[in-house]
């Protein structure tokens, strides 16, 4: 199947903010982990693991509008 300029850039664009919007919710997520980190043991490890996931989003969205799939990540 071949894929017109438009509609891949609509593709990447839709992903780049799929991205973005995964980004926040995990952000949401280190938010709840960073105000319990008294009260629930590993809360502040989860808190910075879930930092570094919503970055690795971010950069995918900016890697996704310059029309580049991002390489593969881990979560870690």
């Amino acid at each position: 199947m071949v894929v017109g300029r438009e509609e891949l850039s609509e593709q990447f664009e839709r992903s780049a903010r799929n991205a973005e919007a995964l980004s926040a919710t995990i952000e949401k997520s280190a938010e709840v982990h960073e105000a319990m980190r008294e009260t629930l043991p590993g809360a502040a490890e989860h808190a910075a693991k879930d930092r570094r996931v919503a970055a690795e989003e971010r950069e995918a969205a900016k890697t996704l509008r310059a029309h580049i799939v991002p390489p593969t990540h881990t979560g870690s």
